[in-house]
């Protein structure tokens, strides 16, 4: 299992929005408040101190944040990632990883 701590300045997005096909992932935000972006799967809804979040990875659903707060995030890791997204937000890059192909390639 592995376990993140992340710090999102106010109006700071944590990330792509993505969804999982191999890991299940939870979120459990221990300080300040923000939005759960749902990447047009619904509705976004606000989150804030004590609220835990799971994302299964039999629905697909598209996720990211946007907020100024602290949050744990984890998921179990029981296989080697074979094919990542890296995202530089200081540069504007976006490049994958894919193993199969051994380099880097733009998506």
């Amino acid at each position: 299992m592995g376990i993140h701590k992340t710090t999102l300045t106010p109006h700071m997005e944590s990330t792509v929005s993505h969804y999982h096909d191999v890991d299940e992932e939870w979120f459990y935000i221990l300080t300040g408040s923000g939005t759960l972006l749902c990447a047009g799967e619904g509705k976004d809804a606000p989150v804030a101190e004590g609220v835990f979040l799971g994302f299964s990875t039999t629905k697909r659903q598209p996720h990211s944040f946007r907020a100024g707060m602290e949050y744990l995030t984890g998921t179990h890791r029981d296989h080697w990632i074979k094919k990542a997204l890296l995202v530089n937000r200081v540069r504007g890059e976006e490049t994958v990883f894919d193993e199969a192909n051994g380099n880097n390639a733009r998506p």
